[in-house]
């Protein structure tokens, strides 16, 4: 990272997805810290949307009056729930999440059909959502899954949309199979910066690095660096 950040100025609060907790951030809190980022990984209870929407907005909360908030995958949503009524929140980021505008959510509530509530066994874990990790990690990932209390990919909550009135940045993971690319730079044109990073559904592993750069430099100049692509006009 090219500068440090002063805990003082900006939080940053990290939202996981399906079936994972807050252990899945644990290559890029440290080095986000030493770097002087205060950071807060949230531990979904993953029982009810009702309650892992609680927990965001207590952490969000507490986490001081300015706040990047940062959502993966189903993690997204909750942001977007939790970001769109809350006052100190000045930056929401999607990491390959579904951010759809009015447009997309009906086209998705029509394509929607209910899949599996299980948790996914090792081989779909490794091609649908660790295709770029170790062997390791995807042994490690599957040991502490967790189920889930509904269909992961249903559109509930999906109807807010705070990048309307709050900055907002898209990181699109260019080789994610669980959330087809181009759907993502799609979801990714709404908001107000889109960034890429060369890696699965799984960045904060097969692609930590950059990762840690995008949101380091997101919450010390209100933009991402790197591989900066189209922004949208909607300001």
């Amino acid at each position: 990272m090219s500068a440090e950040v002063s805990s003082s100025e900006r939080s940053l609060v990290l939202v996981h997805g399906s079936w994972h907790g807050a252990w899945c951030w644990e290559r890029i809190v440290d080095p986000l810290k030493s770097a002087g980022i205060d950071v807060f990984a949230v531990n979904l209870p993953l029982t009810s949307l009702e309650d892992d929407t609680a927990e965001v907005r207590r952490v969000v909360a507490s986490a001081g009056p300015d706040v990047v908030v940062c959502g993966h995958s189903y993690g997204g949503r909750l942001t977007s729930i939790v970001s769109d009524g809350a006052e100190n929140v000045s930056h929401v980021v999607y990491l390959s999440s579904q951010a759809p505008n009015a447009k997309q959510l009906v086209a998705y509530r029509e394509s929607f059909r209910p899949g599996s509530m299980e948790i996914p066994d090792a081989q779909t874990l490794r091609a649908k959502y660790y295709s770029e990790c170790s062997e390791a990690d995807v042994e490690a990932a599957a040991a502490r899954m967790r189920p889930m209390f509904s269909v992961p990919g249903s559109p509930e909550g999906l109807e807010f949309r705070p990048w309307e009135h709050i900055r907002s940045t898209y990181i699109v993971c260019t080789l994610d199979h669980a959330i087809e690319v181009d759907r993502q730079r799609a979801m990714a044109a709404n908001m107000d910066f889109i960034t890429v990073v060369r890696a699965d559904h799984a960045p904060f592993y097969s692609a930590s690095g950059e990762l840690i750069e995008a949101l380091a430099s997101i919450v010390r100049d209100d933009r991402p660096s790197g591989q900066s692509e189209s922004a949208s006009t909607k300001r």
